[in-house]
């Protein structure tokens, strides 16, 4: 989408999910959720937020209590979805909101395509 889904430099990464629904979900597809590969591409290539530490990308279910958050990732958890899971990348000049693809080489392909 333009403009960028997170309105901050660097690429953000949000993936939403709901847990009462993860068992009815294809096992390739709920396993991005625990992926390794995909959390060590996320803390690779995402900045550290304002604490200087924790990477700005998150996995959340489509419930939780944004109140501790920064604005920036309670207006990300505000947008608009079709479903879930659903997967929100930006780059902060543009980026994909979307379903989550079904695999986690899918996943690292698409965050590849706007994180390098």
């Amino acid at each position: 989408p333009d403009p960028a889904p997170i309105p901050a430099a660097g690429l953000r990464v949000l993936i939403v999910y709901e847990s009462a629904e993860l068992a009815k979900l294809p096992a390739a597809q709920s396993n991005v959720l625990y992926a390794k590969s995909v959390r060590d591409y996320l803390n690779s290539k995402c900045p550290a937020g304002p604490d200087g530490k924790t990477k700005e990308w998150r996995i959340w279910d489509k419930d939780v209590d944004t109140a501790g958050e920064s604005k920036l990732w309670q207006d990300a958890m505000r947008r608009p979805r079709k479903g879930t899971p659903w997967v929100l990348i930006s780059t902060g000049v543009g980026g994909y909101e979307g379903p989550l693809p079904a695999t986690a080489d899918e996943t690292l392909a698409l965050l590849k395509k706007y994180g390098g």
